[in-house]
């Protein structure tokens, strides 16, 4: 479960389309391999994800945030339901004026830190790999900035599927 976020100008779908059963099926290799294998989920995570960005680009119209500890809303303290919810029109749709409002709060801030009440709970035998979840959040923080300036500049509505 997540929040979809979609341009409909930009969203390619054939190359969704050509990347998908790819992408389904890494994460069933993943999801089978057990909890204590680190490593090898680990591995398994860098093929998903390398399916999931073909898949889907934030250039191309679609980003998503997981309602889960790796959700980039909720390191800023932020809820899809509430406070993006409240943006939305009847439809569902995030005007490029709200998403103008949306994209001044998320660059207002940097990350500098993960947000501890997110418990995430990836460890390795020092504690948890902060630095690898910070590179992560900032790394996300940029693709979603793209996004909302995509939408933005195209002064398309961004359809929101939270």
């Amino acid at each position: 479960m997540g929040a979809d976020l979609y341009i409909q100008s930009g969203i390619d779908t054939t190359e969704k389309d050509k990347w998908e059963e790819k992408f389904n099926k890494a994460v069933e290799i993943r999801n089978a391999i057990p909890k204590d294998n680190e490593l090898a989920r680990n591995a398994a995570q860098e093929q998903v994800m390398e399916y999931y960005d073909k898949m889907y680009d934030a250039d191309l119209g679609y980003f998503r945030d997981s309602y889960n500890p790796t959700s980039l809303l909720w390191q800023y303290g932020l809820s899809w339901w509430t406070d993006v919810g409240d943006m939305l029109d009847e439809e569902g749709n995030l005007s490029p004026a709200e998403a103008q409002k949306l994209l001044d709060i998320i660059k207002a801030k940097e990350i500098t830190e993960v947000n501890r009440s997110s418990d995430i709970c990836i460890k390795d035998e020092d504690g948890y790999r902060e630095e690898e979840w910070l590179e992560y959040f900032q790394d996300k923080r940029e693709r979603f900035i793209t996004f909302l300036k995509t939408a933005i500049d195209l002064n398309e509505p961004i359809y929101c599927s939270i």
